[in-house]
């Protein structure tokens, strides 16, 4: 029953989408002020529900910018996009904004358009660190994704109902904590925490011990309350109390600091996992130039300028100009003062790597 409700939600998903943007044209973007109001442009956006692009200074700025209009279509997780996208939203989704691993996996299956440079005005403001990443990189060169945003998915928790030295991935494990943990439902960070706790190199994802690692995250399920997905997955439950402890993304900290909920983000002594959210454009696009239009802006200095600062939801920049304008108190505030000594970012994988990283993850789901 499930199965059929899943394939009745994504059939009703194509269909809307097809609705919204089957008779959209392809022009050059239009100037604002010469286009009747059927001519307005629609472009579709796939993102998380409240990661910035939704705030007053991305879509609504983007719209008066560019007299179009945008059209979110939201996902809980990044599979939820995959499956989007490989179920009618090719043609119909225009842009999207994956992590590094996705824009691999979207990229290796053919799923995205080159990123004209050129159209990009912001481009060289970017940080070098975060430009022409292997996974968004084609064999000969094409970018196929901008960096967004960068961050860490790093150890939380409540200093109110957590005491002590809070240090290592092991303060998961205590009998302690038992069914208040939360846990990034994501299996590229699944499989990178379990084997940053078991002093193992998840950069190397070669020498990993795959028995060990489904081992430890079994081990970990004995506590966990909820695997989350999502902002709201998280913020509720510990809001509520009903979870104190788990690995959460710095912006879900700053969330919870800013809405008056005790929250300390710390770096474990055995290393963090670290991210790079990035925006892409997806396949047979009707509308590439204001496709461009929209990672220029989302890249852009005005856009994450006040990303980085808005209250409440500020995030890491990925902009040379901003973080130059940045205050030490601003930079805390999305825990970027602090450098943490072992950083793992997600690696590049195989699809032999993802297959196997994947049926671990679900695995443990299902024990």
């Amino acid at each position: 029953m499930k199965k059929f409700f899943s394939v009745l939600l994504i059939l009703c998903l194509c269909l809307t989408l097809l609705a919204a943007c089957g008779t959209t044209a392809a022009p050059e973007t239009p100037a604002a002020g010469n286009t009747s109001p059927e001519e307005v442009p629609t472009l579709v956006v796939a993102n998380w529900k409240g990661y910035g692009a939704d705030e007053p200074f991305g879509a609504a700025r983007f719209e008066e910018l560019y007299n179009c209009k945008v059209e979110f279509v939201y996902f809980n997780s990044l599979e939820e996009l995959n499956t989007m996208l490989l179920t009618g939203g090719v043609g119909n989704i225009d842009v999207a904004m994956p992590s590094t691993v996705y824009v691999q996996i979207f990229r290796e299956a053919g799923l995205l358009e080159p990123v004209d440079t050129a159209k990009i005005p912001c481009y060289d403001d970017l940080m070098e660190a975060y430009l022409n990443l292997p996974e968004a990189t084609g064999e000969n060169g094409e970018v196929y994704a901008l960096p967004w945003t960068w961050g860490t998915t790093s150890l939380g928790y409540n200093p109110d109902k957590v005491t002590g030295d809070i240090h290592s991935w092991d303060v998961l494990y205590s009998d302690e904590y038992a069914g208040k943990v939360a846990f990034f439902d994501d299996y590229v960070t699944a499989i990178m925490t379990s084997a940053i706790h078991l002093g193992m190199d998840p950069s190397q994802p070669d020498t990993l011990d795959m028995d060990a690692i489904q081992a430890d995250l079994t081990a970990l399920k004995a506590n966990v309350r909820t695997y989350w997905a999502s902002y709201d997955d998280y913020l509720a439950p510990y809001t509520a109390g009903e979870i104190v402890i788990g690995n959460m993304w710095a912006g879900t900290a700053t969330q919870l600091l800013n809405s008056g909920t005790p929250c300390n983000y710390v770096y474990p002594d055995e290393g963090t996992v670290g991210y790079v959210d990035m925006w892409c454009i997806i396949k047979d696009t009707k509308n590439y130039d204001l496709a461009c239009k929209w990672l220029d802006f989302m890249t852009g200095e005005d856009f994450q300028y006040n990303f980085a600062t808005v209250e409440g939801n500020a995030h890491n920049t990925v902009n040379n100009k901003v973080y130059s304008k940045l205050t030490d108190e601003q930079k805390a505030l999305v825990w970027a003062l602090e450098v943490p000594s072992r950083v793992y970012m997600q690696p590049v994988l195989t699809a032999e790597q993802q297959t196997a990283w994947l049926d671990v993850w679900n695995a443990v789901k299902a024990a």
